[in-house]
């Protein structure tokens, strides 16, 4: 059966460097969503909310036409992202029942030490105004996003070493 990992977790947790790392040793595509850039922070939900929409709909859909792969981010956050910035967004449609040709493993990235979310917020700067108390409330929402949706998932440390995660990583996905 065709795999779907996707990869989860709240701003700054490592999930990009995960995803390109596992994309590395299983040679599997990753999903990327750079199809729209956003100039500011109310642009930059309304894209993510009609992404997610349009995106889970697309792969869906089309299940049997796509390859295994990579998605960084996608059902969960399109859960934990509108409820922690508290936007008016229906995700009612999202059913664990809709994946019937692929497996879909899901992998929670989550950064618990505040020192290394400081460091990875002064190296990034964007215009979202993240701070260390956002990065924890999304994180909060992250861990009951995934109760909520009810499948299995492994949660791993965003501030281990990569090479300790994809053992982790390739074992649950197997």
């Amino acid at each position: 059966m065709k795999k779907l990992i996707v990869i989860e977790g709240p701003d700054l947790s490592g999930k990009t460097t995960l995803a390109n790392a596992l994309s590395e040793v299983t040679g599997l595509l990753i999903g990327k969503k750079n199809l729209w850039q956003p100039k500011n922070e109310e642009e930059h939900h309304k894209i993510v909310d009609l992404r997610a929409h349009l995106e889970y709909g697309y792969i869906a859909a089309n299940q049997h036409l796509l390859p295994s792969f990579i998605l960084d981010r996608f059902i969960i956050s399109n859960i934990a992202y509108p409820r922690f910035y508290k936007r008016n967004y229906d995700f009612s449609y999202m059913k664990k029942e809709h994946w019937t040709e692929f497996e879909l493993k899901l992998i929670f990235v989550s950064l618990e030490d505040e020192k290394i979310i400081e460091e990875r917020l002064k190296r990034r700067g964007d215009f979202l105004k993240l701070d260390v108390e956002k990065i924890i409330g999304l994180r909060k929402e992250y861990e009951k996003a995934f109760e909520e949706f009810g499948m299995p998932y492994l949660k791993v440390d965003g501030s281990q070493p990569v090479h300790l995660s994809l053992a982790k990583i390739l074992e649950y996905i197997k």
